[in-house]
């Protein structure tokens, strides 16, 4: 005595739909763990590339999932980040008002503020890449590329188990 056991298209239809369904929720699973690892070592860079002031540029860090679900946006809400990121040319001077508060904070005397603007109005400011290092690329690459391996690992047994179930 033997089993046979027959599957038919509509039955294979189902289990590729089942199995596109678990793939999916694996991958945004995966995805939001690897978006929210990437948060902390853009904030772990930034800690590494500039001295903390007041931490904004550090707590600017924000991951945004973009539609569809498995894309995501990362951008930092400081309002000083491009200068951080890319430098500034040197030109125009900045707010003499920002940097005479920052210079309180830092070097304890306001007063050195027009000084430090116009230095930086002539000189500019040399760029401390975060997000737009190799370092980061890399780590966004090899972090966003683990997690889709790891979904289809995910995926291969729900769709092992669901076999052994039918």
């Amino acid at each position: 005595m033997h089993y046979q056991f027959t599957v038919g298209v509509k039955d294979l239809g189902k289990m590729a739909k089942e199995r596109a369904r678990t793939l999916r929720k694996a991958l945004f699973y995966e995805f939001d763990h690897a978006a929210h690892d990437m948060l902390l070592d853009l904030r772990t860079r930034t800690g590494f590339v500039k001295k903390v002031d007041l931490g904004l540029l550090k707590a600017g860090w924000r991951a945004k999932k973009r539609a569809g679900g498995l894309s995501y946006e990362f951008t930092n809400v400081a309002p000083y980040h491009m200068y951080v990121e890319f430098g500034r040319k040197p030109g125009k001077w900045p707010p003499i008002s920002k940097i005479s508060a920052w210079c309180g904070r830092k070097l304890g005397d306001p007063t050195l503020g027009f000084v430090v603007a116009r230095k930086i109005g002539t000189e500019g400011i040399a760029a401390c890449p975060i997000i737009t290092s190799e370092g980061s690329k890399k780590f966004a690459r090899t972090r966003f590329a683990a997690a889709v391996d790891r979904a289809e690992k995910k995926n291969v047994e729900v769709a092992i188990s669901f076999a052994k179930a039918a």
